[in-house]
């Protein structure tokens, strides 16, 4: 038995948890003070979103590196001890950044003041939009595992067992950057992880037209949309792991993307055209309910914590060939 296979359950000390709060609260300032002034809308009173920024490309690249700063932080702080500490950070200060501004409401009575031939097609720009915000995510899933594993090498005991339950773990190029990889058991991995990643996505999206279903009708509230997203994909995340076991996050967190763009497929093939009877602020679709960076944010913080609550955060490292033996 490996050391990478010698699992436990968590064992966070208490002044571990108070530097991953530590962490994660100086995260959640920048992004609502630094990261506020990239992603602040045109409209003092609008939504965050590419459409109502005045350089979309610029804020994309400002919001990717800080989010790639922020998670190589929190990952010098607390990776140690927790897998992917650092794109949780990301995405909490992300997620919390977004609650300064509105909602999807904004953008769509903006859109119904329009002429119908200047309206953009919303579903599809919102596909393409989540594929950006998840692109960022990615960064900073990678920029983490590279931190970690500079100021905690494979050739040391701290760390290690960490780095192998990072998300970036399972990525091909990546992994083998990192020396992380088996080869020996790569296609049996791989085939439990696309399971594992459409049984996610089928369960979240199911979860997410559910706990939508029945919200008051004359407003979108944040607490409703962060709550049904979270949610959804920690559940579908949980019920996962035990139905296809994957060592690392990022099984679980390729279903977000999935999920996202499956949502506005979903709106553009049922029909996004207005509900009679609807006031302008309101979708008719549920699964329009949740902006990109909503969608990407809150799923990606759902899974991360399904997987924290279904594996440990590190590995021991005893056994046979744990070093000095």
């Amino acid at each position: 038995m490996t050391a990478q296979q010698v699992q436990f359950c968590p064992r966070l000390g208490v002044l571990d948890r108070f530097v991953a709060l530590v962490a994660w609260s100086i995260a959640i300032a920048l992004f609502v003070t630094v990261g506020w002034r990239v992603l602040r809308p045109v409209d003092p009173q609008g939504a965050v979103s590419l459409l109502t920024c005045r350089y979309p490309w610029l804020m994309v690249v400002q919001m990717a590196a800080l989010g790639a700063v922020v998670a190589a932080a929190t990952t010098v702080l607390v990776g140690r001890k927790l897998a992917d500490a650092g794109v949780f950070a990301t995405c909490l200060g992300l997620a919390v950044a977004n609650l300064r501004a509105d909602t999807l409401g904004s953008i769509l009575i903006e859109l119904a003041d329009r002429a119908a031939e200047t309206r953009p097609n919303l579903a599809l720009h919102f596909l393409l939009e989540a594929l950006v915000w998840s692109a960022i995510v990615l960064l900073a899933m990678v920029t983490g595992g590279f931190v970690l594993r500079w100021c905690f090498g494979q050739d040391r005991t701290d760390g290690v067992g960490v780095l192998s339950a990072m998300a970036v773990a399972d990525m091909p190029v990546i992994a083998g950057l990192l020396q992380t990889h088996d080869e020996s058991r790569r296609p049996a991995r791989v085939r439990s992880g696309v399971w594992h990643t459409l049984f996610t996505a089928v369960v979240a999206f199911a979860l997410i037209g559910v706990l939508s279903t029945g919200s008051p009708v004359p407003t979108i509230k944040h607490g409703q949309v962060y709550f049904s997203i979270a949610a959804a994909f920690f559940v579908a995340g949980y019920l996962a792991h035990g139905r296809f076991p994957a060592r690392t996050p990022l099984w679980t967190c390729l279903s977000v993307p999935v999920v996202s763009v499956g949502a506005y497929v979903w709106v553009m093939l049922v029909g996004s055209e207005s509900v009679a009877g609807l006031p302008p602020n309101i979708p008719p679709s549920t699964y329009l309910r949740a902006l990109p960076i909503e969608y990407v944010t809150l799923g990606t913080l759902g899974s991360i914590l399904a997987f924290w609550w279904t594996r440990p955060t590190y590995v021991d490292r005893t056994g046979p060939d744990a070093p000095g033996n």
